[in-house]
């Protein structure tokens, strides 16, 4: 990886696990060009400031709230994705158009219900995603980021804050009226980072679960999707490393390697396979989320550890799209991302039912 040249890389999975837990070991991720955008937020943040920033944004992953987001948020929003639809569709889009309604319940962004706001919201959604993942880009990286300033210009202010004006005299169960103490730009990077983390994370586990599966021939069953989602995410981390500063040096945690450690995953980890046996205290997906006091907050909302009332926004959307006969489109090939990120920019499918 380019950007790694130097950086001292661990590849194993014990190694890189090691490095996650280490309380002393501070996240550097988004130290470059991308800092504007998500600086100084949940997600980069260290020590103390780490943890009240955690405390502070807990309630809004309670198992009541991931339920709500669940059934009332996404189920309609799933069926507003899907009705306008024929034959073929590009299934990032429609994952990121189902997953952007969660993201402004979660935030608290108000009024996005109508196709404009919608479509306004989600173009700013695509620039500003292109901005927090700028560093492994392979494309104009100085292009990027001038985009997605006008992109975080439009979405301060048609969005957040408006809505921050809203919840000073009304307060909601949302992520601007938790950190409507903090100062206006704070609030914008931390809205960001909600946005792109609910939306493409998700969207891009989606498509890649579609990907390894291919056409379901038996009916739909909610615990083998997220077995195989969780399949999924190990093989297809979403991001390429996670940085730790450890003492004076920087650490690069490879989590695309160290998910596929044959140590640990057994003597084929390349391969896509659901129920592997795993050893005590590994997850099926491996270090996807990370480890230790930065493991992913939203982690539940996408992949609870078991099927109940809420399966989770990944088998929802799953069920949904196969409900409708999904499968990659074989007159259509897909087309990568440039750069260093094991993700799609389009992905072709077809409904066959």
């Amino acid at each position: 990886m380019s950007r790694l040249a130097g950086v001292r890389v661990v590849s194993e999975y014990g190694d890189a696990r090691d490095v996650l837990k280490d309380r002393g070991a501070c996240p550097v991720n988004h130290n470059g060009r991308s800092s504007p955008f998500v600086g100084g937020t949940l997600i980069t943040l260290h020590g103390d400031e780490h943890l009240r920033r955690r405390r502070l944004e807990a309630p809004l992953f309670t198992r009541d709230a991931l339920a709500r987001y669940e059934l009332d948020v996404l189920a309609p929003a799933i069926e507003r994705a899907m009705s306008p639809i024929g034959e073929r569709a590009d299934l990032v889009a429609l994952s990121r158009a189902m997953l952007l309604q969660i993201a402004a319940a979660i935030i608290g962004l108000d009024d996005v219900h109508t196709d404009a706001r919608i479509d306004r919201l989600g173009a700013c959604m695509d620039k500003l995603i292109d901005a927090t993942h700028v560093e492994w880009s392979g494309d104009d990286r100085d292009r990027i980021v001038r985009e997605a300033q006008r992109a975080r210009d439009v979405f301060d202010r048609e969005f957040v804050t408006s809505s921050l004006r809203r919840r000073e005299s009304e307060p909601q169960h949302d992520l601007l009226s938790l950190i409507a103490d903090l100062d206006h730009d704070a609030i914008v990077r931390e809205a960001i980072l909600y946005l792109v983390a609910a939306t493409v994370t998700t969207a891009t586990l989606v498509t890649h679960t579609v990907d390894e599966i291919g056409r379901l021939q038996q009916d739909v069953d909610p615990e083998f999707l997220r077995a195989a989602a969780e399949e999924s995410l190990r093989l297809h981390v979403p991001t390429a490393a996670l940085l730790r500063r450890v003492a004076d040096e920087t650490v690069a945690c490879d989590l695309g390697a160290a998910n596929r450690d044959d140590a640990v995953f057994g003597p084929d980890p390349d391969r896509f396979r659901v129920g592997r046996d795993l050893p005590s205290g590994v997850t099926e997906h491996g270090l996807a989320f990370g480890a230790g006091q930065h493991v992913c907050i939203g982690r539940f909302l996408a992949l609870p550890a078991a099927t109940g009332p809420a399966l989770g926004i990944v088998v929802r959307i799953l069920e949904a799209l196969y409900a409708a006969g999904v499968e990659p489109d074989p007159d259509r090939a897909p087309r990568r991302l440039p750069g260093e990120l094991d993700a799609y920019a389009t992905y072709p499918v077809r409904f066959v039912r």
